[in-house]
């Protein structure tokens, strides 16, 4: 008896998995980033009014 063969797919799933959390991990950070920045734009009115600025 033979090992049922997998398909390509199966194969690339196993191999991919820690440089798909790595993708992840920095999608994250650069959503996180993009939000903090766009925060910051909304609370110093795009920069035309810092807090350390008065």
């Amino acid at each position: 008896m033979t090992r049922p063969r997998l398909c390509h797919d199966q194969q690339e799933v196993g191999s991919s998995v820690p440089s798909m959390n790595s993708d992840l991990i920095i999608f994250l950070a650069s959503v996180g980033i993009l939000a903090l920045y766009l925060v910051f734009s909304a609370f110093t009115e795009m920069g035309t009014k810092l807090p350390w600025k008065k």
